[in-house]
């Protein structure tokens, strides 16, 4: 694994990735809950990144999850900030040069989002954002405008106590209409909420990922080609990833798991192609030991090779985005260490 860049942050939870300012390089976006800001890192055409370029997100906002995407039609891509402290979602509306306007915010009441994912709902060629409110136990929908604001949130329950902690969006059943799968942390299931193609969706179906499995983190793909859409979890509290194979009506095989090491505390989880067998395969970031594994996949589901990766002591890995930040067809990693403040941007990693 060959680290290819570092950039420094503070107390980094999430990244996103993209290309801000249209010279085909990969750029990325940093959100900082210890100095309430996001962090703009531009690439250069050596494989590095140029100093974070930074943009408030508000006193105590605590900023934890970053989605980007085109807001207000202009070509330029924008960036979504669920801000967990005060309790808002924060838009950045992106300029052709890499820069941003300032942040303008849309109240979700007392929700603390801890996460948030984009996806067109209502099918009117907007952008509307989805968000896992941790507070209320609830995932919020904002239907976009076309220019680059939202409409208040319509909530759905996830559940008394259920803690959603993340967010997944794709056709489940085949539709062609966008449904949500969420990470319920605090009763240990995941939940499926299939969508009308309006804007609205079905109530909750939940299927369990075991006692104190606490899902923190989930994936999707079609893991066993069928053409189906499967999803993977991380289990943090049970130290495992668990596969739920997708069937054709939207519903969902019960959990298959796979132990990847002694005490893992599997934190954020995300999928690529890292060995170029057109199989997909999977990246784990283990904050409780300071690792990362890459799990190669056969083409039915299960897995053939965990390989695992040392990172720094106290680095706390909390969050993984893949990319493909050299251009060679080949997944790139980065990786938010949260306890050593920085991003770590690894390619040609096997």
């Amino acid at each position: 694994m060959m680290k290819s860049s570092i950039v420094f942050s503070s107390q980094p939870r999430s990244v996103a990735v993209g290309d801000f300012n249209n010279d085909h390089q990969i750029d990325m976006v940093v959100a900082n809950s210890g100095t309430d800001t996001i962090g703009i890192f531009l690439s250069q055409d050596d494989g590095t990144f140029t100093n974070q370029q930074i943009y408030p997100t508000g006193f105590n906002s605590n900023p934890h999850s970053l989605a980007i995407n085109h807001f207000n039609n202009d070509n330029y891509l924008d960036i979504a900030v669920a801000n967990y402290g005060t309790n808002n979602i924060g838009i950045f509306l992106g300029n052709k040069n890499g820069t941003f306007s300032n942040q303008k915010i849309f109240s979700l009441n007392s929700s603390r989002p801890f996460f948030i994912t984009i996806g067109d709902f209502n099918n009117d060629n907007k952008m509307d954002i989805i968000v896992a409110n941790y507070g209320t136990n609830t995932i919020g929908i904002l239907l976009g405008n076309d220019n680059g604001s939202f409409q208040d949130q319509i909530t759905y329950s996830t559940g008394y106590d259920s803690l959603p902690y993340a967010l997944v969006v794709g056709d489940f059943n085949k539709d062609k209409q966008l449904d949500i799968a969420v990470a319920n942390y605090g009763t240990d299931n995941i939940g499926i909420f299939l969508g009308y193609g309006n804007g609205s969706f079905t109530n909750q179906k939940t299927y369990t990922t075991t006692l104190n499995s606490n899902p923190s983190s989930m994936a999707i793909g079609d893991l066993n080609n069928d053409n189906y859409l499967d999803i993977i979890v991380a289990n943090s509290g049970t130290g495992n990833i668990g596969i739920f194979l997708g069937y054709e009506d939207g519903t969902f095989s019960t959990q298959n798991t796979f132990s990847i090491s002694s005490n893992c505390r599997p934190h954020y989880i995300n999928v690529g192609y890292f060995d170029q067998d057109n199989q997909l395969d999977v990246v784990v970031v283990d904050s409780e030991n300071d690792q990362v594994h890459i799990l190669l996949q056969y083409d039915n589901g299960t897995f053939a090779t965990i390989t695992t990766y040392d990172a720094i002591s106290g680095s706390s890995p909390f969050f993984v985005a893949v990319t493909n930040h050299n251009n060679d067809n080949q997944s790139d990693i980065a990786i938010v260490n949260y306890g050593t403040n920085d991003v770590l941007v690894f390619s040609d990693h096997l």
